[in-house]
């Protein structure tokens, strides 16, 4: 089964209603998901509103937009958050070897 959003030529299969953006009535309805291939009602298409489709989610205990918009961004910090600490061990690798070869050439003088 194909799903799509498509803006909506029917109401919601589930609830019954045709999805508005509320945040400002001048816009055309929000897109509905619709399983392609799959009729009901003699020749209407499952279609459900993105408010079903978010209850749905709910059940199954899928993250929010936000959540996963909070995750990803947690996830970005904690990266250059470690690229910075590699490039610091680096710095003191480089750093250790340095005074490593500094010690031998001063024993070999001693030595000489």
């Amino acid at each position: 089964m194909d799903w799509a959003l498509q803006p909506p030529k029917q109401t919601c299969t589930a609830c019954g209603c045709t999805p508005q953006d509320e945040t400002d009535a001048n816009h055309p309805p929000l897109d509905m998901a619709v399983a392609l291939g799959i009729d009901i009602n003699w020749g209407e298409s499952l279609c459900l509103c993105q408010s079903c489709i978010g209850h749905l989610a709910d059940l199954i205990e899928r993250p929010s937009a936000v959540e996963v918009q909070k995750v990803k961004k947690q996830a970005i910090f904690q990266k250059k958050r470690a690229d910075k600490a590699e490039e610091k061990m680096e710095k003191q690798e480089t750093l250790i070897e340095r005074i490593k070869a500094g010690a031998k050439a001063t024993k070999e003088l001693r030595n000489a």
